[in-house]
């Protein structure tokens, strides 16, 4: 329960934040592209390291907050709610649904031309603030339902992560691939004899980064490798570590991120030479594709294991919670920055999109939360008074 608590307040910082990004953009560009400028990679040998502020935001900071998703990765695998096939299966095929249907929804609006190549922006579901979010809501909101949105957030970000890697690493450079390789294969013959010390799993990482800093490969997945090799606390309580580093990454690393890659000057937004198409197909992704994936997918999915939907909630309140997965800033903008980072308009039309988006998604699935939860009270109270 605190960890749906801290999510809450990770959402909101996020909001904020983007907002915030926002509105210095629009009312000073200069003054913001000046604080966050991207520098030039430094090469150390085969290793380097980002050049400028927004460099080590987007691959340093991210490092970070992966590294605490490969942490919970690693311990839902082993002890939570996707270490059964069984019981992993509802959630699962929910992100997969959700990834599916924001896929789609965005190609059949940018179904040419360099729009094309944001696919991947909209899949990914951003797990503080779709978790927090459902916690404000308080006792209304079924802890069944609360933790099958965890465990689809879990499995999303795993599938954001393959999409990333699949569909927008650049051209490779064998050397630095090589040493990020052997410095992963290292911790796990580490893990495999019981001698993968923090400190020794924090060096590897850190290696592992800095080779994939201008390999081709996104540096930030180095942190998400060397999470899941930290071993697990026996009882599947978080670890030290990630109890440590959760607070930094909610309360600085993710608001620092969407600070400096969410503004966008408003005013000056051009929607011709293609951004007008992708800022339609990712409203269309959040607020439709996503919904509708994961709604689909969680009722097919309950139907075929025989097995009731999350919570036991209707359709109504599974449909509000699938609405509210269609926010997202922090993976989405990473991807959209591997996308669009040669096209100025089109990644600005991305920014617009997703804030526009997340905030349409947000208050759909609030809405459909308040109304399905009322009318569930009300037939509760209908069966008691008969």
């Amino acid at each position: 329960m605190a960890r749906l608590g801290a999510d809450a307040t990770a959402g909101v910082l996020l909001v904020v934040a983007a907002l915030a990004g926002v509105t210095w953009a629009s009312a000073a560009p200069g003054s913001y592209a000046g604080v966050w400028v991207a520098g030039t990679v430094r090469r150390l040998g085969v290793l380097a390291v980002p050049g400028g502020p927004l460099g080590w935001v987007n691959d340093g900071g991210m490092a970070l907050f992966l590294l605490v998703v490969g942490l919970e990765l690693s311990r839902e695998l082993r002890y939570g709610d996707l270490r059964s096939p069984r019981a992993a299966a509802v959630p699962v095929a929910a992100a997969l649904g959700g990834m599916a249907g924001a896929g789609l929804a965005y190609v059949a609006v940018a179904h040419g031309g360099p729009p094309l190549a944001g696919y991947g922006v909209p899949m990914a579901t951003d797990a503080a603030f779709a978790v927090g979010t459902l916690s404000l809501f308080g006792r209304r909101i079924p802890l069944g339902l609360r933790m099958f949105v965890l465990a689809l957030a879990v499995a999303d970000d795993l599938g954001s992560l393959a999409v990333l890697v699949l569909g927008y690493s650049e051209r490779l450079d064998p050397a630095r691939v090589a040493v990020a390789g052997a410095a992963l294969l290292v911790g796990v013959a580490a893990r495999r004899f019981c001698v993968a010390h923090p400190a020794l799993v924090a060096a590897l990482g850190i290696v592992c980064w800095l080779a994939l800093e201008g390999s081709g490969v996104e540096p930030a997945l180095a942190g998400v490798l060397a999470g899941a090799l930290v071993a697990s606390s026996p009882d599947g309580s978080p670890t030290r570590l990630e109890t440590a580093l959760r607070p930094v990454v909610n309360g600085a690393v993710l608001p620092v991120f969407a600070l400096a890659n969410a503004g966008v000057a408003i005013g000056t937004v051009s929607l011709g030479h293609g951004a007008g198409t992708v800022l339609g197909a990712i409203l269309a992704a959040r607020v439709v594709g996503k919904a509708a994936g994961i709604t689909l997918a969680s009722v097919a999915a309950a139907r075929l294991l025989g097995q009731r939907l999350p919570g036991g909630v209707g359709l109504r309140t599974l449909t509000g919670v699938a609405a509210l997965c269609g926010v997202g800033f922090t993976v989405p903008l990473l991807v959209a920055n591997r996308a669009f980072g040669g096209h100025p308009g089109l990644l600005a039309a991305t920014r617009l999109g997703l804030l526009g988006g997340s905030l349409v998604a947000l208050a759909a699935g609030a809405g459909l939360l308040l109304v399905g939860r009322r009318r569930a009270g009300s037939s509760e109270r209908r069966a008691g008074g008969q």
